[in-house]
């Protein structure tokens, strides 16, 4: 993966979706930071060397053991982490999963709530950090708060990892280089415009027009490229193309563009709040035929897909984090995935899965019964001390087949 385009992946690259619903909710840390306090052992397992020296490119001690006071007890590690903030499902998301293979794993989840506050985010890690935790998962959503958080955790000599969102291009190049970094994993969103489009195409629709969050919004934005260049290459037209200013304005946006265009073949809303805007409109107004498409997969919006009003949406990426955290593990263990060039591997290659009238009752089925979207058999091939054999390769493998094996799951 070219430099360039990894710096691409700037923070706030979620934002405009993971602000929707955005309201309070259950918090989790606090200004506090709240770390349990869980005493460590003092094995690693499955391979990991003595204090935590490792092998085949991993770091020794300083990696894995950290600045005085930092624990390093085998598979009881401590993983300090953040949300942007509690309510909004995506971000929600994205915390249930990591818990869920810290669960299966026996580790220590703390989750600070940065609730939707930017001035929040290093003040917390700080807290966190005082409480020595192994390691640390950054879920990064504004710009400014990169470049200090990575001093910090660099200063307590501890390894990170980013989830879903990675830096801007000059930290981006400290980061590739930082003994301490283990890389990170994100979808593309410019696939899963393309996606979309293909499938629309597919579907026989030759006009298409786009409701999405403000312009400047990363996902968004290249979501919307994604699906207009795949979809006007296979000779499609995209009309229009409205924004708002944040999800308050969805419905309000989305009924003034389908007034303005109310013969239009297709909508392809970018986010979960423009799609329920969409299906919420179209419901009121009998003059409109479109078809509707989506990006952010919402569970609330699968019987939407199986009554018809949706012809499909794509997401499932609120797994990236909990694929982070198996950077951060193998590093612990003693293992350190490193790319082919012997650096921290920035993985931009999540396949997401694409639910439709054919396979909603099955996505309905997996979301009610709660089930993990990558499951401890994909985990399993990714963890060292499971899989001795674990590389990155195997990465890749997991993140480009992860939408097939979902299907192979549904019922």
């Amino acid at each position: 993966m070219h430099k360039k385009m990894l710096g691409m992946l700037l923070a706030g690259a979620l934002m405009g979706s993971l602000l929707a619903g955005c309201g309070d909710g259950a918090q989790t840390g606090g200004d506090s930071g709240n770390t349990p306090s869980q005493e460590q052992g003092n094995d690693s397992q499955d391979g990991a060397g003595d204090e935590g020296q490792a092998d085949d490119g991993a770091q020794g001690d300083e990696g894995a053991q950290g600045d005085e006071g930092a624990q390093t007890g085998g598979d009881a590690y401590i993983i300090a982490a953040n949300t942007w903030g509690a309510g909004a499902y995506p971000l929600d998301d994205i915390v249930r999963n990591d818990q869920y293979l810290c669960d299966q794993l026996g580790l220590t989840l703390d989750v600070a709530n940065n609730e939707f506050t930017a001035d929040k985010v290093v003040s917390q890690l700080e807290n966190q950090l005082a409480n020595n935790p192994n390691a640390v998962l950054f879920l990064g959503m504004a710009e400014t708060t990169f470049v200090p958080v990575v001093q910090a955790i660099d200063n307590k000599g501890i390894p990170y990892a980013f989830d879903s969102n990675f830096p801007g291009d000059q930290l981006m190049e400290k980061c590739i280089e930082d003994a301490l970094c283990c890389g990170g994993v994100a979808a593309a969103p410019y696939d899963m415009g393309k996606a979309i489009a293909e499938l629309a195409i597919a579907d026989g629709h030759k006009t298409a027009v786009i409701t999405a969050a403000a312009q400047g919004d990363y996902s968004h934005d290249n979501r919307i490229l994604g699906f207009t260049e795949t979809f006007e290459a296979a000779g499609g037209e995209v009309v229009q193309v409205s924004h708002s200013a944040d999800p308050s304005e969805a419905v309000a946006k989305t009924n003034d563009l389908l007034t303005a265009n109310p013969d239009v073949d297709c909508v392809y809303a970018t986010g979960g709040d423009y799609l329920s805007a969409a299906v919420s409109i179209k419901e009121q107004r009998s003059d409109l035929k479109c078809a509707l498409y989506g990006t952010d997969v919402d569970p609330s919006l699968i019987p939407a897909i199986q009554n018809g009003s949706v012809s499909a949406m794509n997401g499932g990426q609120g797994v990236c984090g909990s694929l982070a955290l198996t950077l951060l593990i193998n590093y612990l263990d003693g293992h350190q995935i490193l790319d082919a060039d012997g650096k921290a591997p920035f993985f931009v290659n999540l396949n997401p899965f694409i639910i439709t009238a054919e396979n909603a009752d099955g996505f309905q089925k997996m979301y009610d019964a709660g089930e993990n979207f990558v499951g401890m058999e994909n985990f399993n091939k990714l963890l060292f001390r499971n899989n001795p054999d674990v590389s990155f390769d195997t990465y890749n493998e997991v993140l480009e087949g992860y939408a097939e094996s979902v299907y192979s799951r549904l019922q």
